[in-house]
């Protein structure tokens, strides 16, 4: 009984076959996956930058609800941070603000937070990721 198996050579070629299959799937997956990425990112900067053109006055604080007005450029969103008796609670308001427009936006109404005495209004920049703004945020003291 004599057993016969593949030659050395043969067995090497295909080893090396298939080492080179998966390092072009992995490859392949690598590019997509950080082409992806830079695309996110790049989007996210993009925002980041669109950010210093973005001005922001609150004028009024009555009856329950902020008055925004827009001094800059079109804004997707506002973010309204509620704070009070030690609790705070905080809601995105999907309200597009046109360039010179204002728009009234409640902030009564937050169950962690009976008694509001701050609220800040963060402008969002972004329609469905939103980028908040930071830095041209609006403190109002209720």
């Amino acid at each position: 009984m004599q057993k016969r198996g593949i030659s050395p050579l043969l067995a090497s070629v295909i080893v090396i076959g298939i080492v080179i299959a998966v390092a072009a799937v992995v490859f392949l997956w690598g590019k997509q996956l950080t082409e992806n990425i830079a695309e996110k990112e790049g989007e996210i900067s993009t925002l980041e930058l669109s950010c210093s053109n973005v001005k922001i006055d609150v004028t009024d604080a009555s009856q329950g609800s902020v008055k925004v007005q827009n001094n800059g450029q079109l804004i997707d969103g506002v973010i309204l941070v509620v704070k009070g008796s030690g609790s705070s609670a905080n809601t995105i308001f999907d309200d597009e603000i046109e360039e010179g427009s204002e728009r009234s936006f409640p902030y009564l109404g937050f169950p962690d937070v009976p008694d509001v005495e701050k609220v800040t209004v963060i402008p969002a920049l972004g329609k469905g990721i939103y980028r908040p703004c930071s830095g041209q945020k609006v403190d109002v003291n209720i």
